[in-house]
Order: structure tokens, then C-alpha cells, then sequence
């Protein structure tokens, strides 16, 4: 195999909405979600051929997806990433650097796409998503993948990143204490509004009231509004944020 190397950008995702339809013998839950990348991303400085390290600069991370995704692929490589997407927000701040190479290594024809969909839910529930283009419709565990080529998104949206992180299974055992089962994704396909199945075991757990018309992005913390926000804390960031089509960038770099 010839060393090549190239920069790629892995973009941050968002739930537009987010339902539980059920939870499996495993105990997973399957959902039925509308999602979308947005436009934060990590950048990843990739170099395929020759086996190496995985680098994370500006986070503390061990035992990741990428890690998983060189176990599972088999293909020589070595990754330094540099992370803008936060930890621990619903952004798929983890899974989008493996799904970001999955699709990389899909698209150089290193490994099929059907094979592709295969390893991805063994890497993270979100991983299947980035062999594809946004908007689209998450089913399963978020290995049952349909783009959504009619359904118009907002452009723009309004993203609110608080100082604390939630940890998914915390937030999901928090839903299974109190089950509340939505369907805010065939409201949304109808024409209504975002809506998250998981906004109220977060409150639960935060001791948080999420202001109406503002929505978690994921399992948490971060949320997102399609208007300009109203009674979000200080200390909280704030961005306008675009939604894009493709979960990742790739350009060569070198040999």
C-alpha cells in the first residue's frame, strides 16, 4: 500500500429530533431521529499505509472510535487530531472522527461501503450516519440510515454549548425511570417543530427547565434553538451555526 496523506475535516452533528421507539433484549435503545451535520469540525492530519499512533491534541481521550475503526478496518494508519468539537455535548464529538475516516477510507476504496456498513455500528451508534449526506433519517440503534433528499432544514440555527457535559448512559437511564415515548419526528416531517424524547430525563438529572423552542442536540448538553435565544445562562456559548450536507472534508496533503 502507498503512504499518502491528507487533511480531513469531521463535522460535528446535531438531532433535529430524537425519539425511542423502544429498547432491545441488550438493553439499547432504538430511536428514530432526523439529524444533521453542522459546520464545527475537527481536523484530522491522516497519513494511510504505514501503522502509527493516534494523536489527540486539546483532549484527554484513550480507547476511541478511531481506535476502533483501526481494530475493526485493518488498515494501516496513524491520526493526529487536533478536537474543536467538545466531549460530552450531543455533538458526536467522538464518533464523527471515526465516522469522518470511515467514509475517507469508503471513498479512496479501501474498504466497501457495504462493508463499511456493516463495522460502523460496532465502532458507535453514530457512526453510520457519515457514510451519508445530511439531512437524514436515523433509525435502529443508528445503523438503519435514510437521506431525507425533500425535507427542507433551517440553513442556520442557534447553538448553546453549557460548561458541563452529560454522559449518554446516564441520560438514557434517567428516560428508562420514567419512559416517556414521543413522535416528534413525524410531527417534524409534517411540518411541525424539533423535539428531543430525552428533554425531560434531563431536566431531571441538571435540575434544568429547557426554555420552549430551544432543543437538545443529541443526549446533551448541548441544545440548539431555531430563533435568536432568550434566557440562556452567561456563562454558556452561543454560536450561529450552518447545517452542511457531508460529515466530512478530505484534500492530499503529501506522500
Amino acid at each position: 500500500m502507498f503512504t499518502r496523506s491528507y487533511i480531513v475535516k469531521t463535522y460535528a452533528k446535531i438531532n433535529i429530533t430524537l425519539d425511542i421507539t423502544g429498547i432491545r433484549e441488550d438493553g439499547m435503545h432504538t430511536l428514530r431521529s432526523i439529524v444533521s451535520f453542522i459546520n464545527i469540525f475537527d481536523t484530522i492530519y491522516l497519513t494511510i499505509g504505514k501503522d502509527g499512533d493516534i494523536t489527540f491534541i486539546g483532549a484527554d481521550i484513550e480507547n476511541s472510535t478511531v481506535h476502533r475503526l483501526k481494530y475493526l478496518t485493518g488498515i494501516p494508519f496513524s491520526a493526529t487530531i487536533y478536537k474543536n468539537i467538545p466531549i460530552g455535548r450531543g455533538l458526536g464529538g467522538s464518533s464523527s472522527n471515526a465516522g469522518g475516516l470511515l467514509a475517507v477510507f469508503t471513498h479512496l476504496g479501501l474498504i466497501e461501503k457495504e462493508k463499511a456498513k456493516e463495522i460502523a455500528p460496532g465502532i458507535s451508534a453514530d457512526t453510520s450516519m457519515y457514510l451519508e449526506t445530511s439531512p437524514l433519517l436515523m433509525e435502529g440503534i443508528g445503523e438503519q440510515i435514510t437521506p431525507l433528499h425533500d425535507i427542507n432544514l433551517p440553513q442556520e440555527l442557534y447553538l448553546f454549548i453549557p460548561p458541563f457535559s452529560a454522559l449518554t448512559p446516564m441520560v438514557y437511564r434517567a428516560w428508562d425511570e420514567k419512559p416517556i415515548y414521543t413522535d416528534h419526528t413525524e410531527s417534524f416531517l409534517s411540518g411541525g417543530n424539533p423535539g428531543n424524547a430525552l428533554g425531560e430525563a434531563f431536566n431531571r438529572i441538571f435540575g434544568i427547565s429547557i426554555p420552549s423552542g430551544v432543543f437538545l442536540t443529541g443526549s446533551g448538553s448541548s441544545m440548539f434553538s431555531l430563533y435568536p435565544p432568550t434566557k440562556i445562562p452567561e456563562d454558556w456559548d452561543i454560536m450561529l451555526v450552518s447545517t452542511v450536507k457531508k460529515g466530512w472534508e478530505m484534500m492530499e496533503c503529501g506522500v
